[in-house]
Parts: structure tokens; C-alpha cells; sequence
């Protein structure tokens, strides 16, 4: 299993609008991957941080859904993306 694991910047005074991006682009953007398994989405309590963990069944699955979703958010989207990594997944509970 594999995860894509990535950080974003966020504007906290447009919180609506990225919450708008996140479940009605981003989330079933991932969900209609193939391979997708589990995404976890989550953001700081002022609102200016976020993060995700995607996981899926194969490393070639991750690569692909991660390269259909560049070149990333326009630039003037309320996020930004700062890091974005496959990694294998060690453990689970």
C-alpha cells in the first residue's frame, strides 16, 4: 500500500472557498482514482495549514493519481500546495 502524503498553505479568510474545492473537486477527484483506498483530509485549528494522507493499493496508482492533478491549484486558489510525497506504508492500525 502507498500513500500520498502532502502539505498546503491556506488563505484563513477564504475557508468557505476552500472547503467548497476540497469536497467538491479534491475529494471525489481522489475517490474516482483507480487504487483509491482512504484519504484523510485535515487542516490546523486557525486555518492557516493543511495536510492529507491518500492511501493506495499500488505505488504505479499513486504515481498516476498524483501526476493527473498537476499542475496543482491555480494561483489565485485559496491553497497552496507545499509538499507532496509517495511514500510506502509501514504500518496501520
Amino acid at each position: 500500500m502507498y500513500a500520498i502524503v502532502s502539505t498546503v498553505s491556506l488563505d484563513p479568510d477564504r475557508h468557505s472557498q476552500s472547503m467548497e474545492i476540497l469536497s467538491g473537486s479534491v475529494v471525489p477527484g481522489a475517490q474516482a482514482s483507480p487504487g483509491f483506498i482512504s484519504g484523510t483530509w485535515v487542516h490546523s485549528a486557525d486555518r492557516s495549514r493543511g495536510g492529507s494522507m491518500e492511501l493506495y493499493e499500488t505505488k504505479e496508482q499513486a504515481e498516476a493519481a498524483l501526476a493527473a492533478r498537476q499542475p496543482g491549484p491555480p494561483p489565485e486558489a485559496p491553497v497552496t500546495m507545499l509538499t507532496e510525497d509517495i511514500m510506502e506504508v509501514a504500518a496501520s492500525a
